[in-house]
């Protein structure tokens, strides 16, 4: 059904059009507006499809009609059928919404007619246009894609909602304010990109970053083509947010980046162990081969006294060697499982100096080193342990020696520094005041390279079958650490290869008593000194009856083992009796009552821990015996276990034989 609005005073007239609009529309309704009161019901009631007005009425004119019915039916297609009105109103009338103007006339009631259907046609294909443009826009809304438009000038005109999230805007308006140009045209490129898409019409797949409204920063794809609709030129864009993308490809480069990082790794680690591997094999068989050579060449007994004094401090000095190369593989396992402790008390830095440069003495006077020895008496006691900084300090003079030519220099200079500093070092509190010790020599120098990997492990400069100098590379590395540990700090220092090095220590000075109160360092007896020496380079105590009369058990599966404690307690006076099993030692004990028990751990049957619990478990004064356990595990829980079960000493094999010596001294009672 068809409802019309028809709005005239003269009821001649509206008979006559609503006779017109019979003949073309069947299904018909009219409501008839006569005053202003049937007019104001005819807006309330609001529900028509066309209105027909007349320009002059008894109430009001055609205009202000009009102008109120689009106030309240914005949509309403409307035809003014009048015979009054001028040109000039049926042109106000068309700018206020009005859709045809016809004059009234006999003639002209066919043409209302017309005029009625076209007006309908119109409504009819603007209310599809809308709803399509509604059902376009929710379309474009739902996309995942910016759809947008805009002027040459990059001005906004059109955009869909995910545009606007792009843009990190939350309306067009606010949008309309910004200029595409300058968020999608990087400056350096912006010129050129605009004469692009003039000359090209279209510019494809450009991806760039930039900052959101909102101040977030994402990365974009989007494409723009000029469209030419009539004279009026736009650029019309599709956008993408691929941040996503980007973040994934990012990732996956750092992935892929660490991953090649960790092959790099992996493959040095591997190099450096083959390389360590190798060099280990060869530091250990090379006085393996002088030692075995030399036995050998002894075992014969077809030589002189002078040959076999040379074998014998052969083989002494290449089993320190082998000795020096297990300590250090043993201490790096103590630093990388973080067991190295230290037996923390004041030192006397000098001392551990001199101690250090007696020993190395030998060395230095075969190459002819001259020494610079500069030792500051105004300096601080070291809080640290005093075997450990003999380490430090021996390693250091070693390794100037080692590569300090025949006839060169070394200098040792201990002095003290104040530097500021603002951290805390662990226990040693925020310390200003060091002892610094620098050790430089004119030898091969260090590579600007290798420089700051100096102090890692396995790290050798020349790491090569045809390398000059010996070692596995692990010296400087304890040094660092040993050093670290005493809440210092080391660095070496060389201009290049063949202007030699210069390594400093740092320690925190912790005492006020200055070296001035001690002894002159020329009046150190060679028992102090030696007292700091490294296990492995102490002499052999002198005193040969110091064990004289004492009763010591040894048990040791290992018959060397056996002979090799024998000869040397028996040298020093000691009454000797073995045994190769703890069951042959349990017995032993019934007929031989020992002052001592020296016992391996490792045996079969029955071990070490299982002897001392069943001496100590004695009804007898021998429960109380001391006992020195010797083994070659050397892990800290061994240590520990073997401690806590009944031994008083435990000793990694190999020993030095004065230390053993001295510790049976001591623990029995006798005086060095």
């Amino acid at each position: 059904m068809l409802r019309i609005l028809l709005i005239d005073d003269s009821p001649d007239i509206r008979t006559l059009v609503i006779r017109s609009l019979k003949r073309e529309f069947l299904d018909l309704e009219v409501e008839h507006v006569i005053d202003a009161s049937s007019f104001d019901r005819a807006l309330t009631t609001g529900n028509f499809d066309v209105g027909i007005i007349d320009y002059q009425l008894c109430w009001s004119d055609g205009l202000t009609i009009l102008s109120e019915l689009k106030a309240i039916l914005p949509e309403l297609p409307v035809v003014m059928f009048t015979n009054s009105a001028t040109q000039e109103v049926a042109i106000e009338a068309m700018k206020a919404g009005l859709d045809d103007y016809v004059v009234k006339s006999s003639h002209h009631y066919i043409r209302l007619v017309a005029a009625v259907k076209h007006a309908l046609e119109r409504a009819y294909y603007k209310q599809k246009s809308e709803r399509l443009e509604i059902r376009l826009q929710s379309l474009l809304n739902r996309l995942n894609v910016g759809i947008f438009r805009s002027t040459l000038e990059g001005k906004l005109l059109e955009a869909n909602s995910t545009f606007l999230e792009i843009l990190g805007v939350k309306n067009i308006s606010q949008a309309q304010s910004l200029n595409l140009h300058e968020i999608f045209f990087e400056l350096p490129k912006r010129r050129e990109l605009l004469k692009e898409l003039r000359e090209k019409g279209h510019i494809s797949r450009q991806e760039t970053q930039f900052q959101q409204v909102n101040g977030n920063t994402i990365w974009v794809r989007w494409n723009q083509i000029i469209t030419q609709e009539g004279q009026k030129t736009f650029v019309d864009g599709l956008v993408e947010n691929i941040s996503d993308v980007y973040d994934e490809l990012r990732l996956r480069k750092q992935l892929e980046t660490a991953q090649q990082k960790s092959t790099v790794q992996l493959a040095q680690a591997h190099r450096l162990k083959d390389e360590f591997l190798a060099t280990l094999s060869h530091e250990l068989r090379t006085p393996l081969n002088a030692i075995l050579g030399w036995s050998n060449i002894l075992r014969t007994k077809l030589v002189d006294t002078s040959t076999i004094s040379r074998g014998v401090d052969a083989i002494f000095r290449n089993a320190k060697n082998q000795l020096h190369l297990v300590e250090d593989l043993l201490d790096t396992s103590k630093i990388i499982k973080g067991n190295l402790k230290l037996n923390i008390r004041n030192v006397d830095l000098r001392l551990v100096i001199l101690s250090a440069l007696e020993v190395i003495n030998p060395a230095v006077e075969a190459k002819n080193i001259q020494m610079d020895v500069k030792l500051d008496a105004n300096v601080d006691f070291i809080f640290g342990d005093s075997d450990r900084l003999q380490q430090i300090v021996w390693n250091l003079l070693s390794n100037a020696t080692k590569f300090t030519p025949q006839g060169g220099k070394v200098e040792v200079h201990l002095s003290r520094v104040e530097i500021a500093e603002k951290e805390k070092k662990g226990l040693f509190g925020c310390p200003t005041k060091y002892a610094q010790l620098k050790i430089s020599d004119n030898g091969i120098g260090v590579n600007k390279d290798f420089l700051p990997h100096m102090f890692e492990r396995f790290m050798q400069a020349d790491a090569s079958t045809t390398r000059s100098y010996g070692g596995l590379g692990l010296g400087l590395a304890i040094v660092r650490h040993l050093v670290e540990l005493h809440g210092g700090k080391v660095w070496a220092e060389s201009l290049g290869e063949k202007q030699g090095a210069t390594f400093i220590v740092q320690i925190p000075l912790t005492s006020k008593q200055k070296f001035t109160d001690r002894p002159p360092s020329t009046n150190l007896t060679k028992c102090d000194k030696r007292s700091l020496m490294p296990r492995a380079y102490r002499n052999i105590i002198n005193d040969t009856s110091i064990l004289q009369g004492l009763r010591i058990l040894v048990a040791d599966d290992e018959a060397d083992s056996r002979d090799l404690l024998t000869s040397i307690l028996t040298i020093y006076g000691a009454d000797v009796v073995t045994a190769s099993s703890v069951t042959e030692a349990i017995e032993t004990l019934t007929s031989f009552i020992p002052n001592l028990l020296l016992s391996d751990i490792y045996m079969p049957e029955f071990d070490g821990y299982h002897l001392i619990h069943q001496v100590r478990n004695l009804n007898t004064h021998l429960a109380q015996i001391p006992a020195i356990a010797i083994s070659a595990y050397t892990h800290e829980i061994e240590e520990k276990k073997i401690l806590s079960s009944g031994f008083q000493v435990y000793m990694p094999k190999p020993f030095v034989p004065d230390r053993l010596i001295g510790i049976i001294a001591k623990l029995t009672g006798r005086k060095q």
